[in-house]
């Protein structure tokens, strides 16, 4: 079995391209391996629209579009996941998922399925409301001005007021940005300094290798606060990069 998040992924926020994507699926046909795609980020897509005023543009294509009926070797290797946790609420708990048939006849014939009626009975039915009245579509719009709103702000603070040699990518959709220093930064450290010194935190890198790699690098997020608070938070985090890196350099 392969796990992914190959949109907007946690915690780099990048996605896999086409190519990619096609040798994801070759791959998994030839190996007959089991792929389950976390699309949890796909809907908060911040792509610019071709004219001032529209939606902002869909994201890439899931991995699950390249797993074609139409193709002759075609098994059925791929699982999509979705969630309404990242664009309703958390404590959802809720989602849905595009299967292949012989994916979706295992589930079907489950005892949670058969016995238990299906998963969070009472919370479906709400959330099946909720689409039909056309309000979750309305909602993700707001969700994609407001979040673009915060990434560029974000983005701008980070440019201005990080070290030059620190490096980041704008995501193009999702919740998290990437920020990578110089190698000789211990971004443990350096979250302990923010904390002790600033009060503000952010999630360090080895979180997200198992290995404990990326130690000099750190994630922010850029949904749960509003705007000017992230602002702030961010401001003093670059106002505690440049002084923990300068001391760096010192002790070189």
């Amino acid at each position: 079995m392969l796990f992914l998040v190959p949109t907007f992924n946690n915690p780099r926020g990048y996605c896999l391209s086409e190519e990619k994507c096609k040798k994801v699926i070759q791959l998994a046909r030839k190996y007959d391996l089991f792929v389950i795609c976390d699309d949890v980020y796909n809907l908060l897509t911040y792509i610019p629209a071709d004219k001032p005023g529209d939606p902002p543009r869909p994201a890439p294509k899931r991995l699950f579009a390249y797993d074609k009926k139409s193709d002759p070797d075609y098994k059925g290797n791929v699982v999509s996941n979705g969630s309404f946790s990242k664009i309703l609420g958390p404590g959802l708990r809720c989602g849905w998922m595009e299967a292949p048939v012989r994916t979706l006849n295992v589930l079907r014939f489950s005892a949670v399925t058969r016995s238990g009626g299906g998963w969070n009975n009472y919370t479906s039915g709400i959330l099946a409301s909720v689409i039909e009245l056309g309000l979750l579509s309305e909602h993700i719009l707001d969700l994609q001005t407001k979040y673009k709103r915060h990434l560029d702000a974000m983005c701008e603070v980070l440019t201005n007021e990080m070290p030059p040699e620190v490096k980041f990518t704008k995501p193009q959709g999702g919740y998290f940005i990437w920020v990578e220093l110089p190698e000789r930064i211990n971004i443990i450290e350096l979250r302990e300094y923010c904390l002790k010194e600033y009060k503000v935190t952010f999630a360090p890198g080895p979180s997200f290798s198992i290995d404990r790699n990326f130690k000099n690098c750190m994630r922010l997020a850029i949904t749960y606060n509003e705007v000017d608070d992230l602002v702030c938070a961010l401001k003093n985090v670059c106002t505690a990069t440049q002084k923990f890196c300068k001391e760096s350099t010192q002790k070189m």
